[in-house]
C-alpha cells in the first residue's frame, strides 16, 4: 500500500488529457533547461486508455533537442528523467544522432516520453 502511495503521487493528475498533455511537454522543458539543453521542437502524441475507472491515460509526446554540445548534458538529462522524484516517466523510444567525424560537432536526439495521468481528478 505505502508502494501505491508513492506511485500514485507520481501521476500527472489534471482535469483533461490536453492540460495533462501540455504539463508534460512542460515537465519535460523544465528538466532540459535545468541540464543545459533546449527543447527545439515538442509535439503531443497519442493517448491510451489505461483504465476507466478510475480514468488513467498514458499521454505521450515527441521531442526533440538540436546542438548539444556536450554528451554530458545528454547522459544528465536522461538521468533526470529516469530517475525524477517528482512524476514517472517512461522514454518509449530515442534516436540519438552525432555530426563529425573525428570529433563530434554535435548531437542531435528525438524521443518519446510517456506519463501516466488521472484525467478529472485534481
Amino acid at each position: 500500500e505505502n508502494e501505491y502511495k508513492v506511485l500514485e503521487g507520481k501521476i500527472l493528475k489534471y482535469g483533461t488529457e490536453e492540460l495533462a498533455s501540455a504539463k508534460l511537454q512542460e515537465l519535460a522543458k523544465n528538466i532540459a533547461r535545468r541540464n543545459g539543453l533546449s527543447i527545439s521542437r515538442s509535439i503531443a502524441a497519442k493517448k491510451r486508455i489505461i483504465t476507466d475507472e478510475p480514468n488513467l491515460v498514458a499521454i505521450s509526446a515527441n521531442f526533440e533537442i538540436n546542438e548539444i554540445d556536450q554528451v554530458e548534458k545528454l547522459k544528465s538529462f536522461l538521468y533526470d528523467l529516469e530517475y525524477n522524484e517528482e512524476k514517472l516517466y517512461f522514454v518509449n523510444d530515442i534516436k540519438i544522432k552525432g555530426i563529425g567525424v573525428d570529433k563530434i560537432q554535435g548531437i542531435s536526439v528525438s524521443t518519446t516520453l510517456m506519463v501516466i495521468a488521472s484525467i478529472g481528478n485534481k
